[in-house]
């Protein structure tokens, strides 16, 4: 109880999670109109491209809905941050939210901000779309990231390559996964 207690409220030495979140929700700016916490999503979506689609199923940690029909996504990760510029769960979420209510309102809604707020990490706010940056290039990079994949599986390809081997520790797979065969070759 009492290493929780640290690890929430923090010591002399360390910031615990509440001033970090406090801080970091001090600091965005902006008019939060609404904040929706973990919210589904489960349905078709094309990613901004017209002739394609792709069902997604996940629940989103934070989606804030800001003044001037702007969006921020928000992943909190006990542990690390992933590598912002591999990173697709956060760009996916921001390219969903944004169709889902640019098509729920009638109008277009701009991707303010994409981050994972990192509590175990070295870094605590990663950005993957930083706030009044170019929010195209990182989106559209993860679109056509995740469409390779889901194509390679259309195919039947199923590549053994982790790019951190330590994610093979939570793998819900290691009974059938080749990457041991696949490492000898």
């Amino acid at each position: 109880a009492a290493l929780e207690r640290v690890r929430l409220f923090g010591s002399a030495i360390a910031m615990g999670i509440v001033d970090t979140m406090l801080a970091l929700e001090a600091a965005s700016p902006g008019e939060l109109r609404q904040s929706w916490l973990e919210y589904p999503f489960d349905r078709l979506f094309s990613l901004a491209l017209s002739h394609r689609q792709v069902r997604l199923t996940a629940v989103v940690d934070r989606i804030d809905l800001l003044s001037a029909n702007r969006l921020r996504v928000v992943d909190y990760k006990t542990g690390a941050a992933p590598n912002p510029k591999r990173a697709l769960q956060v760009p996916i979420y921001a390219l969903c939210a944004q169709e889902m209510l640019s098509k729920r309102d009638g109008t277009a809604w701009q991707v303010e901000e994409a981050s994972y707020v990192a509590f175990g990490g070295r870094r605590v706010l990663v950005p993957v779309v930083k706030q009044g940056g170019d929010a195209d290039s990182p989106l559209m990079a993860a679109r056509t990231r995740l469409f390779e994949a889901v194509d390679g599986i259309g195919r039947g390809e199923f590549p053994v390559r982790p790019h951190d081997q330590a994610m093979c520790r939570h793998c819900p797979y290691p009974s059938v996964c080749r990457k041991d065969y696949v490492a000898d070759e």
